[in-house]
C-alpha cells in the first residue's frame, strides 16, 4: 500500500474483518456493505494487499472503471501493478489475457468471449462493486459472473452501499453463494420475506425475522457500517418535504391510484372509462410519474433558482430525460452541468472535476445515471425534483454530496403534492426504507 495514504481507523478495522472473512469464512467470501461513501474501495485494495493477492479481477459498473483504475495505482504496492488492463469497450476484450489486474464492467464480463478468457486467467480473487447488480436470479450477468467466474476464484469480495434494493430476496444470489445454508431460494424467500398474493402469483414484499437474518450474515459474512457510528463528526443529513399546491398534482392520480391499490370499479362508472381513456394514451403508474414529474417543473425551479441566485452550489437530481432537459433550458443562465444516461464517462469526470473546482454553481443529474462514481461534496444542498420507488436509489444519489470530504449539513429537499403519485411514491420509500434498516442495521 502507498506511504502516501493512509487508513482511518475504521476503515482499518474494516479490512481486518474482511481478511478474516476471507480466511475462515466456509466460501472464503465477504460482503462489505459499508454506508455510501466510507472508502469500501480503498479497503478492498488494502485487504488485497494484506491478503497477498497478485492475480485480481475487478467487475464493476462501466461509469467506474477509470475510478478502480486510479485507485489501484494509488494503494496496491507497485510490484502488484505489473500488468494492469482496463478494458473499456469490447474489441479490447483480448486484452484480458495476460493481465494480472482485470477492471471490465458487468455488461462485457457477461460476454462470452470475455468470460472464457476470464475464466482461464486463474485470478486470486473476485471483486464484484456494486454487486446488488446481480440481484437477477436468471439474467446473463448474474449467470456468467456468479454461476462461471466465481467459482473459479478462490476468494470473493463484493461490495455494495445499497444490497437491497426493493426487497430482502434482492441479495439471495449473493447471499446464498456466501453461505451454504441460503442455497435454497424458495426456502430463504419463505422464511425471511412476506408475500402478496398479486393474482398472478406471489410477489415476495418486506422483511421478516429480520434479526435473525441479520445475525447469521454478520457472523458468517457480512460487514456492515453507518457513517454515524464511524464518522460520528461527519455533518449529517437534513430531509425536509415540501408540500407543493395541489394545481402542480396531476389530477388523474387519485383515480388511477383507486384501480390499482383501492375497491375495484365497473365498466359503466365515469372512472372506470376515465381510467381505460388514460390506459389507451398510455399513461399507467409509470406515464403519471413521468407527468407528475414535468407537471412540478415550474415551482421546483422557483425553488432552485432561489438557491442560486445567493451563490449557493446546487445539485438536483430528477428522473426522466425529459424533465431534465427542461430544467437545463430553464436554468441555462447558470450554465448547468448536466449529466444523464447517455453521457460519456470522460465527459462526467470533466463535468465533476469542474463543479468541485467551483467552475459554476449548478449540476443537474439523472437519479440512477449520477448515484455512483461521482464526487459532489462541494455542494451541501440536494434538490430530489423526482423521487424513485427504491429507497437504495435516492441514498445512492443523496451520498454524492454526503460523504468524507463534506464540511456541512446536507439539505435534502423533496416536494410532494397532496393526493399525487408523488405522495405514494414516498410513503412506499419510507416504509421500504424501515424494512432494510431492521436487517442492515
Amino acid at each position: 500500500m502507498s506511504e502516501t495514504r493512509k487508513l482511518y481507523p475504521y476503515q482499518k478495522t474494516g479490512v481486518s474483518e474482511m481478511c478474516r472473512f476471507l480466511r475462515t469464512g466456509v466460501e472464503h467470501s465477504v460482503y462489505n456493505a459499508d454506508e455510501m461513501g466510507l472508502g469500501k474501495t480503498i479497503q478492498t485494495l488494502a485487504c488485497c494487499d494484506e491478503m497477498g493477492f497478485k492475480k485480481i479481477l475487478i467487475i464493476c459498473p462501466a461509469v467506474m472503471r477509470l475510478t478502480w483504475l486510479r485507485q489501484c495505482y494509488k494503494w496496491l504496492k507497485p510490484s502488484t501493478l505489473t500488468n494492469v488492463r482496463c478494458i473499456e469497450d469490447g474489441p479490447n476484450i483480448k486484452r484480458i489475457q495476460n493481465g494480472n489486474i482485470v477492471i471490465i464492467s458487468y455488461d462485457l464480463a457477461a460476454r462470452n468471449t470475455a468470460t472464457q478468457l476470464l475464466i482461464k486467467q486463474g485470478f486470486d480473487c473476485i471483486v464484484l462493486d456494486e454487486a446488488h447488480k446481480l440481484k437477477s436470479t436468471k439474467s446473463i450477468r448474474t449467470l456468467s459472473i456468479l454461476k462461471s467466474i466465481w467459482s473459479t476464484t478462490p476468494y470473493r469480495i463484493a461490495l455494495s452501499g445499497t444490497p437491497l434494493l426493493t426487497c430482502v430476496t434482492d441479495a439471495w444470489t449473493l447471499f446464498s453463494r456466501m453461505e451454504p445454508g441460503f442455497k435454497d431460494y424458495d426456502q430463504f424467500c419463505n422464511r425471511f420475506s412476506n408475500f402478496v398474493d398479486t393474482g398472478y402469483g406471489r410477489k415476495f414484499v418486506g422483511v421478516k425475522d429480520a434479526r435473525l437474518l441479520s445475525r447469521l450474515i454478520r457472523e458468517r459474512f457480512f460487514i456492515r457500517r453507518t457513517k454515524a457510528e464511524v464518522l460520528p463528526d461527519l455533518p449529517g443529513k437534513i430531509f425536509s418535504k415540501i408540500i407543493l399546491n395541489k394545481k402542480y398534482s396531476v389530477q388523474a392520480y387519485e383515480d388511477e391510484l383507486k384501480r390499482l391499490f383501492g375497491p375495484t370499479t365497473t365498466p359503466e362508472s365515469d372512472v372506470y372509462k376515465k381510467l381505460l381513456a388514460l390506459q389507451q394514451a398510455g399513461n399507467s403508474m409509470p406515464g403519471l410519474k413521468r407527468l407528475q414529474g414535468i407537471q412540478k417543473v415550474e415551482p421546483i425551479e422557483e425553488f432552485t433558482r432561489n438557491l442560486l441566485e445567493q451563490g449557493i452550489p446546487t445539485v438536483l437530481f430528477t428522473y426522466h430525460k425529459e424533465v431534465i432537459s427542461k430544467y437545463a433550458a430553464l436554468l441555462k443562465d447558470f450554465s448547468p452541468y448536466v449529466l444523464d444516461g447517455s453521457t460519456s464517462n470522460k465527459k462526467k469526470d470533466e463535468m465533476q472535476q469542474a463543479f468541485q473546482a467551483g467552475k459554476g454553481l449548478l449540476f443537474i443529474a439523472q437519479l440512477t445515471a449520477g448515484g455512483v462514481g461521482i464526487d459532489l461534496t462541494r455542494s451541501s444542498n440536494v434538490v430530489l425534483a423526482e423521487l424513485d420507488w427504491s429507497p437504495a436509489v435516492i441514498q445512492q444519489a443523496v451520498d454524492r454530496c454526503n460523504r468524507i470530504g463534506t464540511k456541512e449539513t446536507t439539505n435534502i429537499f423533496y416536494f410532494v403534492c397532496d393526493n399525487s403519485i408523488d405522495e405514494h411514491i414516498s410513503s412506499v420509500v419510507i416504509s421500504k426504507a424501515r424494512d432494510f434498516k431492521k436487517v442492515l442495521g
